[in-house]
């Protein structure tokens, strides 16, 4: 919420709480008096945070002399890119109801003058003139795990390589200079090199550059392998009742939308907790004059929501859900009282109340 709002949306409600006496309606355009503002209240949503990581693989022009010199067996043949899934979290947020949206009038005697609204009109405050801190959703970012690597400089190569006229002689050669850097590692760290260092930051530099030296070789073998991992915002995912998809991800694509037939399916698991119950027709009535008496908020109801991965449990929580509950009303007299200021915060995911303070007027 920008604090430029609140501090507008409070001058205003302030100017005319003198001569004002809270009075809430359903909100028509038509019939929005002058001395009124409009505020909607929270529908809930989730939303997913995806964790996965992209890997692109790229062999090495040595690749098929690996298992003959250095032993190893699973170098990288041929040039790939891959994705995995990493982690999957669940979370809520509030967005504006179209339908739950409600006009405050003010009327004399009313001490509901101040009003704070998000930036898309929901309700947050009444009476709180600090600075609101909301919850905000996570942050989208990409996080590269590269190396950089230069194959072409063959410098510290024995000039025999440089010279070596067929792939074969050339993986020998680079072999024997792998098991001499190791060698010289080795001697470095035992102390029996002819060469003294000063101190042990210069053994260090020593021996970063001779590991160095001897990746770049083995890398020629056995390939490279760099990753990239994203982490990514799904949303908004509808909150309804049963199984639905939500997203999909592949191996070949990464992270996919739900109606994207290319990726295998996460799963929306959601199951009803708690729900206001149904109110017969003169209930209903009865509710509807209620709401005009005071500020308009929710009870919520509750749900389990589940995410599913092949049929493997990734992700789950319980929330609490502003369309499963109930809509009440402030008491009036909590902003009449003469001796008594009383200040109200609401969470801007469902809408439920948060606190409620009462302090002397001054």
């Amino acid at each position: 919420m920008r604090s430029s709002l609140l501090s507008l949306v409070a001058l205003l409600l302030t100017a005319c709480a003198a001569t004002a006496q809270v009075r809430v309606q359903p909100y028509n355009v038509s019939t929005l008096p002058d001395n009124s503002v409009v505020y909607a209240l929270p529908e809930t949503r989730l939303y997913a945070t995806v964790t996965y990581r992209k890997v692109v693989r790229q062999p090495g022009e040595l690749a098929l002399y690996a298992d003959r010199y250095l032993g190893v067996r699973e170098a990288i043949l041929e040039p790939s890119t891959s994705y995995q899934l990493v982690s999957v979290d669940l979370g809520s947020y509030g967005a504006p109801s179209d339908s739950l949206r409600f006009a405050v009038e003010m009327r004399r005697n009313s001490s509901a003058a101040n009003v704070s609204l998000t930036d898309d009109g929901r309700l947050v405050a009444v009476n709180v003139t600090s600075p609101l801190k909301l919850p905000a959703l996570p942050e989208e970012r990409t996080i590269e795990s590269r190396h950089d690597r230069d194959f072409g400089d063959l410098k510290s190569l024995p000039s025999d390589y440089i010279r070596a006229t067929t792939p074969a002689k050339r993986a020998e050669i680079a072999a024997q200079e792998i098991y001499r850097l190791r060698d010289s590692r080795t001697a470095v760290l035992s102390g029996e090199t002819d060469q003294p260092f000063a101190d042990g930051q210069a053994l260090r530099i020593a021996v970063q550059g001779l590991d160095a030296a001897e990746r770049s070789l083995t890398e020629r073998f056995i390939g490279t392998s760099d990753t990239i991992t994203y982490v990514r915002l799904v949303r908004p995912i509808e909150i309804t009742e049963g199984r639905q998809v939500a997203l999909r991800f592949s191996e070949h694509d990464g992270l996919l939308p739900a109606d994207d037939l290319r990726g295998e399916p996460i799963y929306l698991d959601l199951r009803v907790t708690e729900r206001a119950p149904e109110l017969a027709e003169r209930d209903l009535k009865k509710k509807e004059k209620q709401l005009r008496k005071g500020i308009v908020y929710v009870v919520p109801g509750s749900a389990e929501a589940v995410l599913l991965y092949r049929d493997r449990k990734i992700a789950g929580r319980s929330l609490p859900v502003a369309q499963l509950g109930s809509l009440e009303a402030l008491e009036g007299g909590l902003f009449t009282d003469k001796k008594m200021e009383t200040s109200v915060r609401f969470d801007p995911a469902t809408g439920a109340i948060l606190k409620v303070d009462a302090r002397p007027r001054q």
